[in-house]
């Protein structure tokens, strides 16, 4: 592979200019084609006549990874307050200096954990808890209703929709499941399992 250096030339094929031309190697921010956002600070190939960029080194690869890794996405649903009471009581009882915005965090180890062990979730019944989602909810018609928005990364997304293909689930119901699954294995327990994982992953994300 070779390693190019902000300054180097090469040549490559620019969309803009309709021909082969000369480039020159330096940092640019570049806006991702099918996503929101932008890798920032990348060393790019830019056109010597018209000042596109035209290609992206192999070494620059990492970066746009990671970039794209850390986009945030937008996750929206609208829940019966019990549903976020859950939520929020889970996230207090792990770590109430933290407060109510802790429930992000939470949900992501939710996900997490889920996604990347389908035993697990045969085993912790989430798709019973699923089928049961849409009655409970029929039973809170009456109660408020609390708009729930997070901004997640692109592996959290991930999480998310391995999730709810899985489960032949939206992310409404997804999101009531794992409220569900803090209630069962947070709030309700006197010693919970995972209480100290999740403390201590409390005292990261809140350093």
């Amino acid at each position: 592979m070779k390693f190019y250096h902000a300054g180097d030339k090469s040549k490559a094929a620019c969309e803009q200019c309709k021909s082969l031309v000369t480039t020159t190697f330096a940092y640019r921010d570049v806006p991702f084609r099918h996503a929101k956002g932008q890798a920032k600070d990348l060393l790019v190939a830019v056109c010597d006549e018209c000042g596109d960029v035209v290609s992206i080194p192999a070494q620059s690869t990492p970066a746009v990874r990671e970039a794209r890794n850390h986009a945030l996405h937008s996750v929206e649903v609208k829940l019966p307050v019990p549903y976020v009471d859950m939520l929020n009581g889970g996230a207090y009882r792990i770590a109430p200096e933290a407060g109510p915005g802790f429930k992000k965090s939470l949900l992501a180890y939710y996900f997490r954990k889920y996604a990347q062990a389908p035993d697990l979730l045969e085993e912790a019944q989430i798709g019973q808890i699923a089928s049961e989602i849409p009655l409970q909810r029929k039973a809170m018609k009456d109660l408020p209703i609390a708009r729930l928005s997070f901004r997640y990364s692109g592996p959290v997304i991930s999480d998310i929709d391995v999730l709810t293909d899985r489960l032949s689930i939206n992310r409404t119901t997804l999101v009531a499941c794992m409220a569900r699954k803090v209630e069962q294995e947070i709030i309700e327990p006197e010693q919970p399992a995972e209480l100290t994982t999740l403390r201590n992953i409390a005292a990261v994300v809140n350093a």
